[in-house]
């Protein structure tokens, strides 16, 4: 029995509608959060500041490139050369739509594998298998990383406990929430340890969706056979195979505290590392709890200007400035992503052309 278009397409809209009245909500609490005069000081700081911000985009260089790194091993563990350059435009793009839609982390792994399709002719079952072991690597290391800035930053914790909820108890859940990706990295391994999971995935689809749209499917029969071969292969391929990577994508998370790190000390803040650690791993929680909001916008930077200013005024001006300057700074990543994938696009269409003004001509 086909299903009517219409009902799916209400219940998304119904759906986004929420994500952005919650997100606008989450914004406009986070401004009534921020202390009277705290914006305009933190407007002074950052223009004093200056050039010096662009020092800011030097860590995330970092990150895309581990990252990317790290994707050119996965793609060698399944015999495929992939230039880290191309990973690296990949990465932009898929971080493009991770940074500016509900749930972007989902949707931007499609577009990665389009961009790696487009200028690596790579195929998209093993992008996709590549991502899955992405996700899983990224998940356990995260979990790693929160625990390590947990215990790193346990007195910053401990006392903003006191401050903000008059217990001691926030160091304990942060350091629990460790089991969040834990235990989400373990679910997306078990799910691919059948070897069959896309294909039962696409199976489904092919049962409820409309006549129309079957046909379709059924063409990416071969692609869910090579993720679910790829895939298995990659998260059975042993700690060995797998410890590269993992340490780049640790190499990931290290940058994103550095660069927080030195947006706090840019703007005159003098926060150790090891509490930039404790506040990057609350405000890492934070955003995946927000899902709901764009790079968690409005959640995560409530916790920014809880753990960095503790409520008071004296430091708000700072706190205020680091979200401001990182907020900048994704934005700026956004357009970069935006405009690869652009490009990625024009050339596509360039080469079709070219190929078919070479068939015309024979």
């Amino acid at each position: 029995m086909d299903i009517p278009m219409d009902a799916p397409r209400s219940r998304v809209r119904l759906d986004r509608i929420a994500q952005l009245v919650l997100a606008a909500a989450a914004v406009a609490l986070f401004v009534t959060m921020v202390p009277r005069g705290a914006l305009i000081d933190a407007l002074h700081l950052v223009r004093a500041t200056g050039p010096r911000l662009a020092l800011v985009l030097l860590p995330f260089a970092v990150a895309v490139l581990f990252d990317s790194a790290a994707q050119a091993v996965l793609f060698s563990r399944l015999g495929r050369k992939a230039a880290i350059h191309v990973a690296a435009q990949a990465r932009l793009a898929s971080e493009a739509i991770a940074l500016s839609t509900p749930g972007g982390g989902v949707l931007g792994e499609p577009v990665a594998a389009l961009v790696l399709a487009r200028r690596g002719n790579i195929p998209p079952g093993e992008s996709v298998a590549v991502a899955a072991a992405r996700r899983v690597l990224l998940m356990r290391v995260h979990a790693a990383w929160i625990v390590s800035g947990a215990l790193a930053g346990w007195s910053l914790l401990a006392a903003r406990s006191h401050d903000l909820l008059g217990s001691r108890w926030l160091p304990w859940l942060i350091l629990a929430s460790a089991l969040l990706p834990l235990m989400a990295a373990t679910g997306v391994d078990l799910a691919f340890a059948s070897g069959s999971l896309a294909g039962k995935v696409l199976g489904g689809l092919t049962r409820i969706v409309p006549a129309k749209i079957k046909a379709y499917l059924r063409k990416g029969e071969a692609q869910a056979l090579v993720v679910d071969g790829s895939a298995k292969s990659l998260l059975r391929s042993g700690v060995r195979a797998l410890l590269v990577p993992a340490l780049l994508f640790g190499g990931v998370w290290v940058a994103e505290s550095c660069e927080a790190y030195l947006i706090i000390h840019l703007l005159g803040g003098s926060t150790p590392f090891v509490h930039v650690m404790a506040i990057e791993a609350s405000a890492s929680i934070l955003r995946a709890i927000a899902f709901f909001a764009p790079a968690g916008i409005g959640v995560q930077d409530m916790g920014y200007l809880a753990l960095l200013s503790g409520g008071d005024p004296r430091t708000a001006a700072v706190a205020t400035g680091f979200v401001i300057v990182k907020r900048g700074r994704e934005a700026l990543t956004i357009a970069m992503g935006l405009v690869t994938l652009a490009l990625s696009a024009r050339r596509t269409r360039s080469t079709r052309a070219a190929g078919s003004l070479d068939a015309g001509e024979r």
